[in-house]
């Protein structure tokens, strides 16, 4: 295949004689290089007007460089740029760019800055995942993600948690929670309601990669956004809270979790409320047996009479659950009671 023709992979038409020419075995019959490099083609050529924009790129409008960027894509897909340029040239120009953007606090205070970042990053990980093994994405793109987690621009933030589960397929998980996780954390407590609630949505990619340190630490901030004044970051807490609790220790879990859960079943809104019972019933097998009776069911005995009929059902149906296994449980009980009777010797008259 022919990369830099533009026309996925053939010849231009325009080049087949002369190609034919420089394939005959008579030396002399074949054209001459200085000639053929005047060729029209090769001034009108994609690739080569690419090529020369890469080489003149620190001349170039932040402008001209943004939608150059952003025909990158197309131009490795349609073969105009090999995907060896793409790898050995363009990403290192990228990486180097974004380097250079956001090593000096400065850059990035003036706003076009803040644009020709992000506008770069869709590229740098589209080029990245497309022509790096894992291995080597952690190798090369380290020390670029750890720089653009550091970036204080809410737009950049938002736009590296959208690439969180790219990073957690791509990183091990030494590097997720020292490179990816720890900077995030500042989103939990940010003054915008939008990148506290981005935040949380893709932190939950992170919690099979977390260390127990970091498991708890992610605990703890999801229990600070139940007094969140977003409803939905609310809700999202107690859910959020739900799915990580398998992963915690028991101590952990028994001095987290239920007062969480309760936390939220007394909540105004009516979805993180229902959030709180159905976190319950879904956390129901991580509760000691006696523990579900002793704190887990008084606990919900409120919601039975709450203002909203829908949470008046749901806790009706999560008390069904739940007394289904004392059930189950008092008559295990009973079955081991009779049998310690049995076994005792019968007392002589």
């Amino acid at each position: 295949e022919h990369y830099g023709a533009g026309t996925n992979g053939r010849l231009p038409q325009k080049l087949e004689k002369a190609c034919q020419r420089l394939r005959t075995n008579n030396i002399s019959a074949r054209p001459r290089i200085l000639p053929l490099s005047k060729c029209p083609i090769f001034e009108t050529s994609k690739h080569v007007q690419a090529q020369r924009f890469l080489e003149d790129i620190a001349t170039q409008s932040t402008d001209s460089k943004i939608a150059f960027w952003k025909s990158l894509p197309d131009l490795v897909s349609r073969k105009v740029l090999s995907p060896r340029i793409a790898k050995y040239k363009i990403l290192p120009l990228l990486q180097q760019t974004i380097t250079n953007l956001t090593a000096v606090d400065a850059n990035m205070t003036q706003e076009i800055s803040k644009v020709e970042c992000q506008a770069f990053l869709p590229i740098l990980f589209h080029t990245a995942t497309s022509h790096l093994t894992p291995k080597e994405f952690q190798a090369q793109l380290s020390s670029v993600i750890e720089m653009l987690f550091k970036v204080n621009d809410r737009g950049v933030r938002v736009a590296m948690l959208s690439y969180i589960p790219l990073f957690a397929e791509n990183l091990d998980g030494t590097t997720l929670n020292r490179i990816v996780f720890e900077p995030m954390c500042s989103g939990f407590t940010d003054s915008s309601g939008p990148l506290r609630a981005a935040t949380l949505k893709s932190a939950i990619v992170l919690v099979t990669h977390l260390s127990q340190p970091n498991l708890e630490k992610l605990t703890r901030y999801l229990v600070r956004l139940q007094s969140d004044p977003e409803d939905s970051v609310r809700t999202n807490s107690v859910i959020f809270i739900g799915k990580v609790a398998p992963n915690l220790t028991d101590i952990a879990r028994s001095k987290l979790i239920l007062p969480a859960f309760m936390r939220a079943m007394r909540d105004d809104s009516v979805l993180c409320r229902l959030a709180g019972l159905k976190a319950i019933c879904a956390c129901r097998s991580l509760f000691e047996e006696k523990k579900l009776a002793q704190e887990v069911l008084p606990a919900i005995s409120g919601s039975l009479v709450d203002d909203s009929e829908e949470v008046r059902t749901a806790a009706m149906n999560a008390v069904e659950e739940l007394l289904a296994i004392l059930r189950e449980l008092g008559e295990r009980m009973s079955v081991e009671e009779r049998k310690r009777a049995s076994d005792q010797p019968l007392s002589s008259s």
